[in-house]
Order: structure tokens, then sequence, then C-alpha cells
């Protein structure tokens, strides 16, 4: 069994106390999950009329 570091008690309190959500994910699910975030928030801003200033 592999352990990582947010499986780890400690740690994952930590990590819950600072309000995340400590997941174990791998590099490449966490990319897929902030490519998607990506493109949800930009549809959000693009709605709201929000641009650069």
């Amino acid at each position: 069994m592999r352990r990582t570091i947010v499986s780890e008690p400690e740690t994952s309190e930590h990590l819950k106390k600072q309000g995340l959500a400590p997941t174990g994910e791998t590099a490449q699910q966490f990319e897929a999950f902030l490519k998607k975030e990506a493109v949800t928030v930009g549809r959000l801003i693009a709605a709201a009329g929000i641009s650069p200033q």
C-alpha cells in the first residue's frame, strides 16, 4: 500500500483546519481538475461580463 503525506492523519487534519480538502489524487488528476475548473470559471466570468482591468 502506498501512503502519501496527505493520508497521514496529522497532515490531513492540518489541511482541513485551513479549509482544504485533501484528496491524495495524482498529479495528472489534479491537472485535469484545474483545467476543468478554469473552463468553468472562464464561463462564469464571461457570463457576468467581467473584463480585465
